[in-house]
């Protein structure tokens, strides 16, 4: 069991696969370029259904310091929500998909799962209303195959 006195990583660990997840979605709707949303898509419905969270990170978060640091803010926000609800982790592996997580909680699932929503919907908003930097000149795969910098395309 971890203590819901603590406000640090093991809190917002809890609540990082609502804000990952945010991300992913916001990245989708909101990116310029068609490319991109593509990409955001194409994260987000392997992070929701697959687990798998490398993506994003390498995708979008190192990439783009906005999307890091709106991930960053939601996550701080959730964790400090679930602290100050004082919910208890109960266990703390993996539990199937990420909109699962909430059944870490346990017994303490209604402030879990309001720490969770809360630090993905900060999250998403914050995404959402200041978008993304760097879309005009990230590295994206050319049809020859090579690696360079390319203007993205408003559609």
């Amino acid at each position: 069991e971890i203590g819901s006195g603590l406000v640090g990583s093991e809190m917002c660990i809890r609540d990082r696969a609502y804000t990952t997840l945010a991300i992913a979605l916001a990245y989708g709707l909101r990116a310029k370029g068609k490319e991109s949303r593509a990409m955001g898509w194409n994260l987000f419905i392997t992070y929701a259904f697959g687990r798998v969270s490398e993506p994003i990170i390498y995708g979008i978060l190192f990439r783009d310091k906005k999307a890091l640091a709106w991930n960053m803010i939601g996550g701080a926000v959730g964790g400090l929500l679930v602290s100050l609800l004082h919910a208890n982790v109960y266990i703390f592996t993996g539990v199937g998909f990420p909109w699962m997580n909430v059944l870490m909680f346990a017994q303490d699932i209604i402030p879990g799962t309001i720490g969770c929503l809360a630090g993905g919907a900060v999250t998403f908003a914050l995404a959402m209303i200041f978008g993304f930097e760097g879309q005009e000149k990230m590295p994206l795969k050319s049809k020859s195959g090579d690696s360079e910098a390319v203007e993205s395309v408003e559609a």
